[in-house]
Formats: structure tokens, C-alpha cells, sequence
């Protein structure tokens, strides 16, 4: 199993069959961070290039780092 960055495509395949999933993971709304100016990223697991899982994660700037959500 490896943590990875997905591509868009590799992301909503996933999103699409997944029942749970929600707009606050879409891709959609990895555009809305962006044109907020907020770092955003589409990461996965994959095991022998099965995505079994992924997260839409936001950086946020604090005053002792950098924070991910």
C-alpha cells in the first residue's frame, strides 16, 4: 500500500462508486480552494494501482505550521 497524489480522473472514478462520498470531497470543491488561493490536494492509497481510498485535504497556515485537514 502507498500514499499518493491522485489525478482528477483517478479521483472521481472513485468518488463516483462511492455511496459515502459528499461535495466536500469533489473535485468541485478542490477548485473552490483554489480559486481561494488555499493549497489543496487529492491524495489516495493505492495497493497494486487499486485506489482503495482518498481525502480532499486543505493546508492551512497557523502560527506554529502548517495544518491539514
Amino acid at each position: 500500500m502507498e500514499l499518493v497524489n491522485l489525478n482528477e480522473d483517478e479521483y472521481n472514478r472513485f468518488e463516483q462508486k462511492n455511496p459515502k462520498g459528499s461535495f466536500y470531497q469533489s473535485v468541485l470543491q478542490k477548485k473552490y480552494y483554489e480559486d481561494s488561493h488555499q493549497d489543496s490536494y487529492l491524495l489516495g492509497v493505492k495497493e497494486k494501482d487499486e485506489v482503495l481510498l482518498t481525502a480532499l485535504m486543505i493546508k492551512i497556515k497557523s502560527h506554529t505550521g502548517d495544518v491539514y485537514e
